[in-house]
């Protein structure tokens, strides 16, 4: 079959679908959390869950739907804590791309702290403000696996091979600004701040030493490779036929 080029721009770094990227940040945030939460009394501690399922977010405007999205969730908790005594300590946004309408479905995930005498108000709160709700009244089981499932969630990696280019093209073009798709909130990101790990000055020094050899070898010429050059092979979703596809390098001819 003939190729077909989508050119997307230079990865980003950091970005969340480089598991290479995110794995680590993932393992931090995890055991940073389960640290915060050690010998805390987590009874009012909920796994709740909102969604945008009435107005699923198009390839087209997924940037200013995120935006939109984060934008509503910070003006509904800022209301739910200065009324209620809500606390969120830690927020994720999932992104599933569904094939049948060719959109995405935003919804986010999180943990807080809500007061008996308050959960139902939020509840409604929620309930008003979004189209998709989960908010069980059962104490959270198994703290770590919620934190898991939240952070390994925001995209799903093994899907992502399937999506068509377009879909692709719009979460490379969304990680392009740096969205928030995980955050810790409240008493967590307080805790956070007060234990930060002071490096050591050889730990110091060694990065220093590695900017500098950077610094110094850096290749500040134009890149032109000699010739097409393979990256890999994928098994890739096309117009929804699924094809062999190779993915190189394109040269630039001398």
């Amino acid at each position: 079959r003939l190729g077909e080029v989508v050119d997307l721009g230079r990865p980003l770094k950091g970005a969340r679908f480089f598991p290479s990227k995110s794995l680590a940040r993932n393992v931090e945030i995890l055991r940073q959390f389960k640290s915060f939460a050690q010998g805390k009394d987590t009874r009012d501690w909920r796994f709740w869950s909102i969604g945008k399922t009435g107005c699923k977010a198009s390839t087209a405007t997924l940037v200013k739907d995120v935006q939109d999205f984060n934008n509503r969730i910070n003006v509904v908790f800022s209301d739910c804590r200065k009324q209620y005594q809500f606390q969120p300590l830690l927020v994720a946004i999932h992104i599933r791309y569904d094939h049948w309408s060719g959109k995405f479905d935003l919804h986010a995930h999180f943990v807080c702290q809500i007061p008996p005498e308050h959960r139902e108000a939020v509840a409604r709160r929620l309930t008003c403000a979004f189209s998709k709700v989960d908010v069980p009244d059962e104490p959270i089981q198994n703290l770590a696996a919620v934190i898991t499932y939240c952070l390994w969630g925001i995209y799903r990696l093994r899907e992502m091979v399937d999506w068509p280019p377009e879909a692709l093209s719009a979460v490379w073009h969304l990680s392009q600004t740096k969205p928030r798709l995980s955050r810790p909130c409240g008493a967590f990101r307080e805790w956070r701040g007060d234990h930060r790990v002071d490096r050591t000055e050889a730990e110091k020094t060694a990065t220093r030493r590695r900017r500098e050899n950077r610094r110094s070898t850096r290749y500040n010429g134009r890149r032109t490779p000699a010739g097409d050059r393979l990256l890999t092979r994928a098994n890739i979703r096309l117009r929804g036929e699924r094809v062999e596809a190779l993915i190189f390098e394109e040269g630039v001819p001398t």
